[in-house]
């Protein structure tokens, strides 16, 4: 019995990665805002001991070391500021996942940045949810990321027009400035060297959630913008929003616009579809030990899969 080591690639997904001057109080703790000198730990050990390769799709076998393939979601401003000094200083490629409605923060509504914006500088606040009102004090720090919390989990699970609404009904503001990439980072990026440019969606909402009506709109949208743009993207490479996989009917017809299709999350590395592409999302919450911990999962999972492709 032959083991196929073609497949041995594991893709990690980063979100934010934020200046060690940043303090608690400037960033919400969503878990995907990891400090620099954590992410540049991350490099370095992942560096040691895997193979980063600059494609998912790279037939590069290392019998010793798994493959790595290094992705960013949204578009964060912090991809040229601070992650991409660190790729040049390590010789490692990455492909970003841009949030094209992001680009030039055109599009002022980021959720769980301005709703932790609205909480952050106050003392209280008054939330009606489903026209029951609810008053917090904040005496602490933790009490604040303690109802931010509360409130980003009912938030996640609504459509964009719920979340609109939430807002509206609470009088919150959505001003999202200065934290995304401009037209003109992304196109001195797009021709760098250790950087490849992927899809990640219009205006960021999720696709296990939204009616088909909405996602062609969003998919139109943010083709229509990156084509007006000319902002050249790799393949046709498409990263979930929240990494939440569409219903089955959907999901076909992204099969048909896109060559491969990234979710998110260990329980997507059980799914049986070439088009999806799983991958490890790497929380701010976790510990370097907690993500070695994945790895060796992740590479366990895919031993058994090759077993059973070889078989």
């Amino acid at each position: 019995m032959k083991i196929n080591l073609n497949n041995n690639t594991i893709v990690l997904c980063y979100h934010r990665i934020i200046d060690d001057t940043f303090t608690e109080i400037d960033f919400p703790n969503d878990g995907q805002s990891l400090k620099c000198d954590d992410f540049e730990k991350h490099l370095i050990y992942l560096k040691k001991h895997y193979t980063f390769v600059n494609d998912v799709e790279s037939n590069i076998i290392n019998k010793k070391k798994y493959n790595l393939f290094l992705t960013f979601d949204d578009g964060f401003l912090d991809i040229k500021t601070i992650v991409l000094p660190l790729l040049e200083k390590y010789n490692i490629p990455a492909m970003i996942f841009i949030t094209s409605g992001f680009i030039d923060n055109n599009y002022q509504f980021v959720w769980w940045i301005d709703f932790w914006n609205n909480l952050k500088n106050k003392k209280s606040i008054t939330i009606i949810t489903n026209g029951i009102k609810k008053n917090y004090k904040f005496n602490t720090l933790k009490s604040k990321n303690k109802i931010y919390s509360i409130y980003i989990k009912k938030l996640f699970k609504m459509s964009r027009d719920e979340q609109y609404n939430f807002f509206k009904e609470n009088n919150l503001g959505t001003n999202t400035k200065k934290y995304f990439l401009s037209k003109t980072d992304i196109a001195y990026l797009q021709n760098h060297y250790l950087i490849k440019i992927g899809l990640h969606s219009h205006l960021h909402i999720n696709y296990g959630i939204e009616c088909e009506r909405s996602i062609n709109y969003d998919l139109l949208e943010m083709n229509k913008y990156f084509d007006e743009n000319n902002i050249k993207t790799h393949k046709k490479y498409f990263a979930l929003c929240y990494g939440s996989l569409p219903n089955l009917h959907v999901l076909k017809n992204l099969e048909t616009k896109f060559d491969l299709i990234f979710a998110l999350g260990i329980k997507s590395y059980l799914i049986s579809n070439k088009k999806i592409i799983s991958r490890i999302n790497v929380s701010s919450k976790q510990s370097l030990l907690r993500l070695k911990i994945n790895l060796m999962l992740i590479k366990f999972i895919i031993f058994l899969k090759n077993v059973r492709i070889e078989k």
